[in-house]
C-alpha cells in the first residue's frame, strides 16, 4: 500500500533533538478563532496533494493558529475520509488500525506522565484522570505509592493492546509491500489528466478532495463498464 510510509513518515518525525514526535492528546488552542479542514468535502485538493506529497500538515490551516496535535488529529480523520471515498477496503482498514495504535500510543503516555508527575506531587484532577484512563477508582491518599505501582502494572494491558495493533498493521504492510510508496505530485495529476480528457474540460487541483475521489471511482465504474461490454460481445 503506498499510504504506508506516508503515515509512519508523518507520525515518527525526528525532531531537532533526535527523539522522535508522535502526536500528544489534542487539546483546544489558545487562540478560539482558529479553523482548519476537518473534511474532504472542504478540503481543496491541492492541500490534500501539499499534504500527502509534502507532509505538510498546515496545508489545512484555514485561518489563526491550531496546534500541531489539532492538525495531526484532523488529517488521520481526513486520511479515513479519502479511504471510504475511494472504497479501499485495505486502505481503510490500514487507516483504521493506524488510528487506534496512534491513540493507544497517546494514551500510554499520559498514563506514564501522569504516574510520573503523581509520584511528585498531589494533583486532584491528575488523579481523577488517571482513575479514567485505567478504569480504576484509587483515593491515592494513604496508600498512595501501593495505589501508583498498582497503576503502573495496569498500564500494561494498554501496551499489550499496543503490540496486537503493531502487528496487525505489520501483516496489512507484508500484504502491501510492493506498492509501499508515497505518491507524488506526478501521480494526481496523471489522474486530473486522465479525467480531463474523460470529462472533455480541464479538471483542476482546485476541486475539493471529495469531488476528486468521486471523479475517480465514476472514471472506474466506467472503464470497467466498457470492459465487460467489450468482453460480452466477444
Amino acid at each position: 500500500m503506498q499510504w504506508q510510509k506516508i503515515f509512519r513518515w508523518l507520525f515518527t518525525r525526528k525532531q531537532a533533538n533526535g527523539s522522535t514526535a508522535t502526536p500528544s492528546t489534542p487539546i483546544e488552542t489558545a487562540t478560539q478563532s482558529s479553523k482548519w479542514y476537518l473534511s474532504i468535502t472542504d478540503l481543496p485538493l491541492n492541500k490534500y496533494i501539499e499534504c500527502v506529497v509534502d507532509g505538510n500538515l498546515s496545508a489545512l490551516i484555514i485561518s489563526g493558529y491550531p496546534t500541531q496535535e489539532q492538525l495531526e488529529a484532523a488529517w488521520l480523520d481526513i486520511a479515513e475520509q479519502y479511504a471510504d471515498a475511494m472504497g479501499d477496503a485495505e486502505h481503510r482498514m490500514y487507516i483504521k488500525l493506524y488510528k487506534e495504535l496512534v491513540y493507544l500510543n497517546i494514551e500510554y503516555r499520559q498514563i506514564l506522565g501522569l504516574i510520573e508527575v503523581l509520584t511528585i506531587v498531589v494533583y486532584k484532577p491528575f488523579e481523577q484522570k488517571l482513575n479514567e484512563l485505567l478504569f480504576t477508582n484509587f483515593p491515592f491518599t494513604a496508600n498512595r505509592e501501593k495505589e501508583l505501582d498498582t497503576c503502573f502494572r495496569l498500564s500494561k494491558s494498554t501496551l499489550l493492546k499496543i503490540d496486537m495493533k503493531k502487528a496487525q498493521l505489520d501483516g496489512l504492510k507484508e500484504k502491501g509491500e510492493d506498492t509501499d510508496k508515497t505518491p507524488t505530485r506526478e501521480y494526481f495529476q496523471s489522474i486530473l489528466i486522465t479525467l480531463s480528457d474523460y470529462s472533455k474540460y480541464p479538471v483542476q487541483e482546485t476541486i475539493t478532495t471529495y469531488q476528486f475521489c468521486e471523479r475517480v471511482k465514476r472514471f472506474t465504474q466506467f472503464v470497467e463498464k466498457q470492459k465487460a461490454e467489450k468482453n460480452g460481445r466477444r
